[in-house]
């Protein structure tokens, strides 16, 4: 009995330590503190973007020959309080060989969304004019 009690307790206690998983997901380094520190009206080239930001997502232009580049961060954040392995086990031996519902709940999914972009306007020498950041959560 002391064995199977100790069992128990380490599937508990390997349970709560499963059920934080905080996972985070991000597909760039663009941050508006960069942009500010590296980008100067008036003085950026088209080039020197490049070099900070890389190839942009979208390229719109006039008939001018002004520029607008744009570029998106995606992240999304997941909590998960479940799923793990950890507590499908102590979630299964306490119902089944104690008969003891602890409410391990292992489908919880908590997901947010964050989108930053970042639009560069050029005039027609390909110089940056300004720029401006949005941000959108869900």
């Amino acid at each position: 009995m002391k064995t199977f009690c100790r069992l128990f307790l380490f599937l508990i206690i390997l349970s709560v330590a499963s059920c934080a998983s905080n996972k985070t997901k991000s597909d760039s380094n663009l941050t508006k503190t960069k942009v500010e520190e590296h980008l100067v009206k008036g003085r950026t080239t088209k080039a020197s973007v490049v070099e900070l930001l890389g190839s942009p997502e979208m390229i719109n232009s006039d008939s001018e020959g002004a520029e607008q580049w744009v570029y998106s961060k995606h992240s999304w954040n997941t909590d998960s309080n479940g799923g793990n392995v950890g507590v499908g086990m102590a979630k299964w031996f306490s119902n089944s060989m104690v008969g003891l519902d602890l409410g391990l709940n292992s489908d919880s999914t908590e997901q947010s969304s964050r989108t930053t972009t970042l639009t560069v306007y050029f005039n027609k020498k390909g110089v940056v004019q300004k720029y401006n950041f949005s941000r959108t959560k869900f």
